[in-house]
């Protein structure tokens, strides 16, 4: 399975706003975009990319996260939770349910169990976090805007 077909594959099918696949890592402080570029320079120059082991297709009631995968939570993942978190100077990583987004809507779960059921027969094992990224989150789904993206390592 190739998560970032599988995201337009449902977005196509439940007229949803497409985007790359993704685990948040965190909130941001109120910084200004330079700011913040410049912390996740340092982020990026110094760690590697994280192997993601996935766990289970879930479906959630808020409102646009509605299909995620969650991940496990390993060393590495909560190294760089803890890395980002020094960097920005506070408790902004999201550490308490580690996952990756694949479909953001409004829909009502009870009409999504069936795609649930299939991709959780699909997930790969794992996957691998190889980029950071800085994303502008205004509004709904369709106005956000990666702003900076750039490799690990």
């Amino acid at each position: 399975m190739e998560l970032g077909k599988s995201i337009q594959d449902l977005a196509e099918k439940y007229q949803s706003e497409p985007f790359q696949p993704h685990l948040t890592l965190a909130g941001i402080p109120h910084w200004t975009e330079e700011q913040m570029v410049k912390e996740i320079q340092k982020i990026s120059g110094s760690t590697l990319p994280i192997e993601l082991f996935l766990e289970k297709v879930q479906c959630k009631r808020f409102p646009y996260q509605k299909i995620t995968i969650e991940v496990e939570r390993t060393e590495e993942l909560h190294a760089l939770h803890q890395e980002t978190d020094r960097l920005f100077g506070g408790d902004y990583s999201k550490t308490e349910y580690p996952h990756i987004s694949l479909l953001y809507s409004t829909l009502e779960c009870g009409g999504l169990q069936k795609t649930v059921s299939q991709l959780n027969e699909q997930i790969p094992p794992k996957v691998l976090l190889d980029r950071i990224a800085l994303i502008r989150c205004k509004g709904t789904p369709e106005a956000w805007r990666t702003l900076y993206m750039r490799k690990l390592g």
